[in-house]
């Protein structure tokens, strides 16, 4: 039809890598630095090539004005979401809470725990773990191993990451973008087939 145009596919399989490029090119400017020092082989090749999909991401730092940012700023996001799919290797008292009434609001809730992090909860926290997993939909995982930790919700996904072979809990990513979401469930999903369910 006259004055209509569109893309053959050859340009539109260029325009979706242009696009990836340009989005790949922000990201390591903005944030190579961390990505860079820490620990990225803990992503399958696949999720490896895809990083493009954190999109417009920021780094929340502790410091010295703050140093309790990268922890607030997480709590605060976890308020009210609908949805939780998490990865921890580390133990924290009130992120077990937090996770507990997520799950009592009835929120699909999936967490990956390492083995030496489900052992404290399951001595410590026994009656917290029992509500956590009498919710209908709560699910919990164990892995021998994961040198991240991970939290993706309906609209955000936060990511931290070991340096220096020990866990960076000064420094966390963040991201809004639904691309990242999806990045983030993917990476969740890699995790859980290595994983061993608990049952209630």
């Amino acid at each position: 039809m006259d004055g209509v145009y569109q893309l053959t596919f050859t340009g539109r399989a260029t325009a979706r890598m242009l696009f990836r490029w340009e989005r790949l090119s922000r990201l390591l400017e903005e944030h190579g630095q961390f990505l860079n020092s820490h620990d990225m082989s803990v992503f399958p090749e696949n999720l490896q090539d895809s990083i493009d999909m954190l999109g417009d991401c920021m780094v929340i730092q502790n410091n010295m004005l703050d140093i309790n940012a990268t922890y607030r700023e997480i709590v605060e996001k976890l308020s009210m979401p609908s949805s939780l799919k998490g990865i921890s290797p580390i133990f924290d008292a009130h992120f077990t809470e937090v996770v507990v009434s997520i799950a009592l609001r009835n929120a699909p809730t999936s967490i990956i725990l390492t083995r030496d992090i489900y052992e404290i909860v399951a001595e410590k926290y026994e009656d917290a773990l029992r509500a956590f997993l009498s919710c209908e939909n709560a699910r919990l995982y164990v892995v021998d191993e994961a040198r991240l930790a991970l939290a993706v919700t309906d609209s955000f996904l936060a990511l931290s990451l070991f340096k220096d072979g020990g866990f960076d809990a000064q420094t966390n990513l963040m991201s809004f973008e639904e691309s990242a979401l999806k990045w983030g469930e993917e990476l969740f999903e890699y995790y859980k087939q290595g994983a061993r369910k608990i049952k209630p």
